[in-house]
C-alpha cells in the first residue's frame, strides 16, 4: 500500500510527467489489488493514508491537467467513476470533482477590485419605503402630537403634513436622543437648537414637545426658503445646509436629482423615507408644495 495509488517512484519524476490516462490507470489497479467492495463495508480503512493518496493525486492532476483542462474532462470523469464506486472513496470523488471544477474555471485574482452596488435612484428608494410605510402602522401617539403640533406648522407658514417627519426622526417619542446627541420629537442637534432660541442644558427644552415643534418648523422654512425645493430642505435638513449648498454649486443645477447620486445614502434614505411617510400617511407629495424663490448661498 506505500505505492499503488500512491504513485511513488519514478512515476511521477519530473522529467517522466505523468499522463491523465496513467492517473486513471494507477487508480483502477490499486483499487483492484487493495480494496473489494465487502472490506469498504466492513472493515474501517486508513482515512489519513488514503487522503494523502489523493492528495498526490490532486498534485498531479494540477500539473497534467491546468494547461489544457476542459478537453480532458473525459479523462477526469473516469477517474471520477471509479472513485464513486466504493463507499468510502466517494467523499473523495466530490472533493476531485470540485477541484476539477476549479482548473476549469479558476477563481477571480484575489487583488480584483470589489463590485460596488448600484447607489439606487431617489425614485427606487421612495418606492421601496412606500411598500414598507404601506405595511407598517402609525406610532400610537401620532394622533395626539398631530392635533397639538399642526396648527404649529401653520403659524410658521409651513405644510401641517411635515409634522409626520417626527415619525421618521423619533416615531413621535420627545424624549428619543440619538448616538450624536440629536433630541426630541424632530431630532434637533444642540448648535441647531440653539441658534433657534431653545436652551439645551438645565433644562433641554428640545424634550418639550411644543418647542421642539415651533423650532423645526422655523428651521424646515429657512432651509425651504434658502433652497426653494422641500427635497432639497428635507436633505439639508438631514445631511446640513453647507454640504447641500455645496453640491448644488458643483452641480450647477437647483435639483435635488442633480445632487441625489453624491448626498450620502443616509440622506438619500431619510428623503425617500420622508416622501414615501407622507404620502401613506396624508396622501400628500411634497411637489404639490408650494416653491419660494431659490436663495442658495455659502
Amino acid at each position: 500500500m506505500a505505492c499503488g495509488l500512491m504513485l511513488c517512484g519514478a512515476t511521477f519524476a519530473a522529467e517522466d510527467r505523468v499522463t491523465p490516462d496513467e492517473v486513471v490507470g494507477s487508480v483502477q489497479v490499486w483499487l483492484e489489488e487493495n480494496v473489494d467492495d465487502w472490506v469498504f463495508e466492513l472493515v474501517d480503512i486508513d482515512q489519513a493514508a488514503l487522503g494523502e493518496t489523493l492528495n498526490a493525486v490532486q498534485q498531479e492532476l494540477t500539473e497534467a491537467l491546468a494547461p489544457d483542462a476542459e478537453p480532458r474532462r473525459e479523462e477526469a470523469e473516469e477517474l471520477l467513476s471509479v472513485l464513486r464506486e466504493f463507499k468510502a472513496t466517494r467523499p473523495y470523488a466530490v472533493r476531485l470533482h470540485d477541484f476539477f471544477d476549479q482548473l476549469v474555471m479558476p477563481a477571480p485574482p484575489t487583488n480584483a477590485p470589489p463590485e460596488t452596488p448600484a447607489r439606487p435612484t431617489p425614485a427606487a428608494t421612495r418606492e421601496s419605503w412606500l411598500a414598507v410605510m404601506s405595511g407598517r402602522a402609525a406610532p400610537e401617539r401620532a394622533q395626539a402630537y398631530l392635533e397639538q403640533l399642526q396648527p404649529i406648522f401653520q403659524a410658521e407658514k409651513v405644510p401641517p403634513e411635515l409634522v409626520w417627519i417626527a415619525e421618521v426622526e423619533s416615531s413621535f417619542n420627545p424624549e428619543a436622543r440619538s448616538p450624536v446627541g440629536a433630541v426630541g420629537l424632530f431630532q434637533l442637534m444642540p448648535a441647531t437648537a440653539r441658534s433657534l432660541g431653545l436652551s439645551t442644558w438645565l433644562p433641554d427644552e428640545r424634550r418639550n414637545a411644543e418647542k421642539n415643534a415651533t423650532a423645526a418648523a422655523k428651521y424646515l422654512r429657512y432651509l425651504h426658503n434658502r433652497f426653494g425645493d422641500w427635497q432639497l430642505a428635507l436633505a439639508a435638513y438631514n445631511a446640513g445646509p453647507t454640504r447641500i449648498a455645496k453640491l448644488l454649486r458643483e452641480s450647477g443645477s437647483f435639483s435635488y436629482d442633480a445632487i441625489a447620486n453624491r448626498v450620502p445614502l443616509e440622506t438619500l434614505d431619510y428623503v425617500g423615507k420622508v416622501e414615501a411617510t407622507l404620502m401613506v400617511r396624508q396622501g400628500v407629495d411634497l411637489s404639490r408644495f408650494s416653491q419660494p424663490t431659490v436663495t442658495v448661498s455659502e
